[in-house]
């Protein structure tokens, strides 16, 4: 079996972040992390349905090519959606970082418990 330490901060990274902690059990701060990253997402998902559809309101007749959308996307204010993704990813390397620390604690606990 793999251990915590590794397990969980994998899960963390790769799978969603807030799954490592609820591995490690910590289901309370699992499940802030985990709604706190699926609110983000609704957020950008909303923040760039919004622009998108600001943008084709915009667009004249007849410009239909993906380059010019996305040109044009790129051209209009996206700091929000930037902000967005900074505290995604800020929350995404917090769960990560206390995934491992907190299973090296546990493992740590588990060894001196067996002596």
């Amino acid at each position: 079996m793999m251990r915590k330490y590794i397990l969980s901060p994998l899960c963390s990274a790769f799978v969603v972040p807030g799954f490592g902690q609820v591995l490690n059990q910590q289901l309370r701060k699992g499940v802030v992390i985990l709604g706190l990253v699926f609110f983000l997402i609704i957020g950008c998902t909303i923040h760039i349905a919004l622009t998108l559809k600001a943008l084709f309101q915009k667009m004249p007749p007849g410009i239909s090519s993906p380059g010019k959308i996305l040109e044009r996307f790129i051209q209009e204010d996206l700091t929000a959606l930037w902000y967005l993704v900074i505290a995604f990813a800020v929350i995404w390397l917090y769960s990560v970082i206390d995934a491992l620390w907190v299973g090296l604690k546990m493992e740590k606990h588990q060894g001196e418990d067996s002596l």
